[in-house]
């Protein structure tokens, strides 16, 4: 599996972008697709090793299938809204995945996990424990900052990140600000950068 800041899917990025329209996809999806997004990730995987893209039965992002696998792999696997919104296959605006995207992408529609809402659970441990939504990492920066209306973020670490929370729906053909889910219901519009402690350490 090919790892979110592994830009060998950009040519795959480039021809769904060219094919559907960036528009387009910053309107149905939230996003315009780049090598960092699953949908490429998947559509590279189909285009250049089919014979394994065949054998593909399930598709879980790691905090999907760390869940999953805390709950012992019982029952189906559960994912958030905010790391749904980071697939390219998951409709922010309608909340809901587009199976129809995926299968065009991939050549198949492989099994999702179900998305729960912040205030549902993915299980519960033999032990007992309850296993929440989870979420992505910045939704769950942007959950602890509680950043205000006009408020941002700024992360510098493996990747640098600007975010916020907001009830605005984002839709940017450019493909520079991102229109993920939040870890609360909301959106949270985020422009990246893949490497960004090392353009500071460069700089420096």
């Amino acid at each position: 599996a090919l790892l979110w800041n592994d830009v060998r899917s950009a040519p795959q990025a480039e021809r769904l972008r060219e094919e559907l329209g960036a528009q387009v996809w910053a309107d149905e999806i939230g996003i315009v697709p780049v090598p960092s997004f699953t949908i490429t990730k998947l559509a590279w995987l189909a285009e250049n090793h089919p014979d394994l893209a065949d054998r593909v039965r399930k598709v879980m992002l790691p905090h999907d299938w760390l869940a999953w696998r805390i709950l012992d792999r019982a029952g189906q696997p559960t994912t958030d809204r905010s790391d749904a919104s980071g697939t390219g296959y998951y409709s922010v605006r309608d909340n809901a995945y587009r199976h129809d995207l995926l299968a065009w992408a991939f050549g198949r529609s492989p099994e999702l996990p179900t998305v729960i809402g912040p205030a549902e659970a993915s299980g519960t441990t033999a032990a007992g424990a309850l296993v929440g939504a989870g979420g992505g990492d910045n939704a769950g920066a942007a959950l602890g900052l509680s950043p205000r209306p006009g408020e941002v973020a700024v992360s510098i670490g493996t990747s640098g990140t600007v975010f916020t929370s907001t009830e605005r729906t984002i839709s940017d053909p450019s493909g520079a600000i991102a229109g993920f889910a939040d870890a609360t219901g909301q959106q949270l519009p985020l422009l990246a950068t893949i490497n960004g402690a090392r353009v500071l350490t460069s700089t420096a």
